[in-house]
């Protein structure tokens, strides 16, 4: 395992990890090989086998080991990840926002705190904010709301939950202010985003114009989405200046923490482009006491 946190510069990341890179590529590479690797899953809690089981790649022989390191009970790489990161304080959480309520780890937060959770999804404009539905055919209820500006009262929660969430609000700031503003003070934001440890300065891959028209800067990227086929837009690629932009928004503690752990199934997504890579990390900030 590969336990390294930083709220400093990507550059003191990149130093630290430069003599672990040979061992990375290598065994991601075995894992491409025998197309699975023997994990121990914390979702379900059980010696298993992931399989690289198809879904985006990187080209021919590069599979997405981020979305397809799949767990037989359905868990992949990124929500093992947030379970391991958000475990301890989920647990003692007296009140947790979970926004991007569609996921494994989504599913074993419901088993374990679901009496303290409050499970988000953003609907529909046309869907009054805070009002909770029952979606269809899964019968999971989802509270509709927008992370940018949502219905919760001000310091009501302890813990504010995302996955790959940021990266698809054209105003990530809002949504950063926002969680800042529903935290209560010592409480906790952690989440994923795309964040790829050898940029400095993120992405910006497209912004809403003056005429409310979407302008793209690159070349458009949609991940998957469980409420539409379409997919959905992302706008930001994340490098480490994020990390300033979240202590702008009245944040402290804030990190960025990679766990690589290849026996608990966490590894990088496996592209071999280095600009393109995304390691096992997820961020964490705390609203100041």
């Amino acid at each position: 395992m590969i336990l390294l946190s930083s709220g400093a510069s990507g550059a003191a990341f990149r130093t630290e990890i430069a003599d672990r890179r040979q061992w990375i590529a290598q065994t991601e590479a075995d894992i491409r090989a025998g197309n699975r690797a023997p994990i121990y899953c914390n979702i379900c809690d059980r010696p298993q086998i992931a399989m690289v089981d198809g879904g985006p790649d990187f080209g021919p022989g590069y599979p997405n080991l981020r979305e397809g390191l799949v767990c037989p009970c359905g868990a992949k790489n990124r929500d093992r990840l947030m379970v391991l990161a958000s475990r301890d304080r989920l647990l003692t959480s007296s009140r947790t926002y979970f926004f991007g309520a569609m996921s494994g780890w989504a599913d074993w937060a419901r088993r374990v705190r679901s009496e303290t959770t409050t499970f988000c999804e953003y609907l529909a404009d046309d869907c009054s904010r805070g009002r909770e539905v029952t979606l269809e055919p899964s019968g999971l209820v989802v509270r509709n709301e927008d992370l940018t500006c949502t219905s919760f009262d001000d310091a009501s929660a302890d813990l504010v939950l995302h996955q790959d969430v940021l990266e698809h609000i054209p105003d990530f700031r809002a949504a950063l202010r926002e969680t800042r503003r529903i935290l209560r003070p010592g409480g906790a934001t952690l989440f994923t985003a795309p964040f790829f440890d050898v940029l400095d300065q993120g992405w910006v891959r497209a912004r809403i114009a003056e005429d409310g028209q979407i302008e793209h800067l690159m070349t458009e990227e949609r991940h998957g989405d469980p409420l539409s086929p379409e997919g959905i837009l992302a706008f930001y690629n994340f490098g480490w200046d994020l990390l300033a932009a979240i202590r702008e928004e009245g944040f402290e503690e804030v990190a960025a923490t990679m766990v690589y752990a290849p026996d608990l199934g966490l590894v990088s997504n496996g592209c071999p482009v280095p600009e393109g890579n995304m390691l096992p990390i997820y961020i964490s900030a705390t609203r100041p006491a």
